[in-house]
């Protein structure tokens, strides 16, 4: 598992004007006691080159069926397919392990990059506020994005859970 600094060593590359919640700019502190609070309770899918953590997702349960995406970051040199691939390979492997049906995310307004790759995934805006949008959807819905469903395919990677009426 990576050290705290070293996912807020790959946060800091993405959120450096990021506003949080208080309407300032995100601080190292706010960053590391949010990773802390959030690693007591959640699962990581890391990806890492030369020793080097270049990417995490970061989920931790809601409900049974129903997980919320913490974060999910790749380091802006490293995205590329092989190391998405990879990620997405391992998210899977979480999602298939603990039967994730459902899943949520906060994006701040300002990361427009990240709100257009959650809708790339099959995410819909569910609520939204002045700082950030929540965005959710089914597991399934995210599979069966064209992207993903052909990677999916590809690998033979094992089929979301189904659906609990």
């Amino acid at each position: 598992m990576p050290s705290i600094d070293e996912i807020l060593a790959l946060d800091r590359l993405t959120l450096e004007d990021e506003v949080g919640p208080d309407g300032e700019v995100v601080s190292d502190e706010w960053l590391r006691r949010r990773l802390e609070e959030a690693l007591l309770t959640s699962q990581l899918c890391t990806v890492k080159r030369n020793g080097t953590l270049v990417a995490y997702a970061m989920l931790h349960p809601q409900t049974e069926s129903r997980w919320f995406v913490t974060c999910f970051n790749t380091h802006p040199s490293y995205r590329t397919a092989p190391v998405l691939l990879e990620l997405f390979v391992a998210f899977s492997e979480l999602v298939s392990r603990h039967g994730i049906v459902e899943l949520r995310s906060n994006v701040f307004r300002t990361n427009e990059q990240s709100l257009a790759f959650h809708k790339k995934l099959g995410f819909r805006v569910t609520k939204e506020n002045a700082q950030a949008v929540e965005l959710s959807t089914t597991v399934a819905d995210m599979i069966s994005t064209s992207s993903l469903a052909r990677t999916m395919k590809r690998l033979q990677l094992p089929q979301p859970p189904k659906q609990q009426p």
